[in-house]
């Protein structure tokens, strides 16, 4: 069996220095989804005189950089407020005041899930081990709203 080793210090020397990893690192932590066409370019832009592929740019991201491509969590930016937070403990808190609350026999359980209808990629970078993390806008498109509820006489 042939197994080839690679010598140190042989090919050509990296293009991109520590310099172009930082500038790459904060611009993935601030656009998370943007694609390498575009990272190349402000690249370029924000340190003339560079030309790469994006080839190269590619392995140097994931090489040097530790910032891998995987699938975003998305969510929406009104979900951690202050407002929303309180909903639901002002609810059981409601609830628990009442003295006829019984729940096995006068009780509803309900739960919701959200379903955001605006179109964004589906991926994106973050460094190793990390999600790559985005808030989305619900304001442009619409939201969708499931609840469903379960008692003892059955789900609705």
């Amino acid at each position: 069996m042939l197994v080839s080793i690679r010598k140190l210090g042989v090919g050509r020397k990296a293009r991109l220095t520590e310099v172009h990893s930082q500038f790459l690192i904060e611009y993935i932590a601030k656009y998370p989804a943007a694609i390498l066409s575009d990272i190349r370019q402000n690249l370029c832009d924000a340190l003339p005189g560079l030309s790469i592929s994006i080839s190269a740019l590619h392995r140097h991201l994931v090489r040097k950089c530790k910032l891998t491509l995987k699938k975003r969590e998305k969510s929406p930016a009104a979900r951690n407020s202050d407002r929303v937070l309180k909903l639901p403990k002002e609810k059981i808190e409601e609830w628990e005041a009442m003295s006829d609350m019984d729940f096995v026999r006068n009780c509803v359980f309900i739960d919701e899930a959200g379903f955001n209808l605006q179109t964004q990629r589906n991926y994106g970078r973050s460094r190793n081990g990390t999600s790559a993390k985005c808030i989305v806008s619900t304001a442009k498109d619409m939201t969708i709203t499931i609840l469903g509820a379960i008692s003892h006489t059955g789900c609705y």
